[in-house]
């Protein structure tokens, strides 16, 4: 038997590490409940995360779920990032921010996953997000189907679609506590093609 799947805990772990490395003290999770994946990528998580998780919500209809998502994301420490189990959660999240006037990535940094591209670019901010390469996954299906369809019985195999880096985009990033600090990033960052020198940043 040939197992398909992407690997929870290397998606997970990658997660933590890039959240960590960019100063958040505190990580949360949100995933969806009807998928046994996102429960094993948040497994992966919370255990790289260690001592800086802070909770998790797992949720399926956002419409009746709305004001729980709201209280929880209000409750959450501030700065905090949350990596949701995929960029559509990703979404969910952001909006849920931004209807309580919170600030996506200022008090609330969100990584998403799986790199939907249409999905991350269509958002505001638009996510971050761990790519997953399925390009070459895809090949190696193709390569199976192949020899299925010659009439070779193909060994018993894992067939897994491993993480290959995170997409930064402007949902998530350093965590900085510096109002003036932020200002300033905020500001190199949304006047970059203007080709603004220091002082036009410091103004």
């Amino acid at each position: 038997i040939t197992k398909i799947y992407s690997n929870p805990g290397a998606i997970g772990k990658m997660a933590a590490g890039y959240l960590l490395e960019n100063g958040f003290k505190h990580l949360a999770y949100s995933g969806f409940s009807s998928f046994q994946w996102a429960m094993r990528r948040e497994e992966s998580f919370k255990e790289a995360a260690d001592k800086s998780f802070c909770g998790c919500i797992y949720f399926d209809d956002e419409r009746e779920n709305w004001d729980r998502l709201t209280r929880w994301v209000m409750g959450l420490p501030k700065p905090c990032a949350i990596f949701s189990c995929n960029d559509t959660n990703a979404r969910i999240i952001i909006r849920v921010c931004q209807s309580v006037a919170l600030r996506v990535p200022e008090d609330i940094a969100v990584l998403g996953a799986d790199n939907d591209e249409f999905l991350c670019r269509i958002t505001t901010p638009m996510i971050t997000s761990i790519n997953l390469d399925y390009r070459k996954f895809g090949y190696r299906i193709g390569q199976l189907m192949d020899e299925v369809i010659s009439g070779i019985i193909p060994a018993p195999r894992a067939i897994v679609n491993e993480p290959s880096g995170i997409v930064e985009r402007q949902s998530a990033g350093l965590c900085i506590e510096d109002p003036l600090v932020r200002q300033v990033l905020k500001r190199m960052r949304t006047r970059f093609t203007e080709g603004i020198g220091i002082p036009d940043v410091l103004e």
